[in-house]
């Protein structure tokens, strides 16, 4: 008997599960012979807990560990989930990766947020815009410079 194909969407940051690309995929793979889970990252939309990029890896990591999976992730999501299987190469089998966000600089807060990129600096946390159907992400000057650091370049 053959196994079945596990499938993990993995979002980006200030969105969710429930984000437009997630219930979509829910729709999508409802009828088929795979199965298809999304998943949700500890502490989504805290205002007391800093957002970090090595926890959502943490997240996918613990997820897969045991099984082989396809990971399909967005925007920050992808970052997690790259840095995911270079850790959990027998788990994850397949990535897709959509929209990385990839060579951004600290100035990327100013897009979000006017003025965000001095205030980050300045030692000020932000409240990272949620997206339809997101969560909002408390972020500083380290979380961002974590990101930073780890990103697809």
């Amino acid at each position: 008997m053959r196994e079945v194909l596990n499938i993990l969407y993995c979002h980006g940051l200030g969105s969710s599960i429930n984000n437009r690309v997630g219930t979509g995929l829910v729709e999508y793979f409802r009828n088929t012979p795979y199965y298809f889970e999304r998943l949700l990252y500890r502490n989504p939309g805290s205002r007391h807990i800093p957002w970090n990029i090595s926890e959502w890896r943490e997240d996918i990591e613990k997820r897969v560990d045991g099984k082989e999976w396809v990971v399909i992730a967005s925007s920050a999501g992808c970052h997690a989930a790259l840095n995911a299987a270079k850790n959990r190469p027998s788990n994850i089998k397949g990535l897709f990766l959509f929209c990385p966000g990839v060579s951004l600089t600290f100035d990327y807060v100013n897009t979000i947020t006017p003025g965000g990129s001095a205030a980050l600096q300045n030692g000020r946390t932000l409240i990272h815009p949620a997206s339809r159907g997101g969560h909002e992400a408390l972020i500083n000057r380290e979380c961002l410079q974590h990101y930073l650091d780890w990103q697809i370049a």
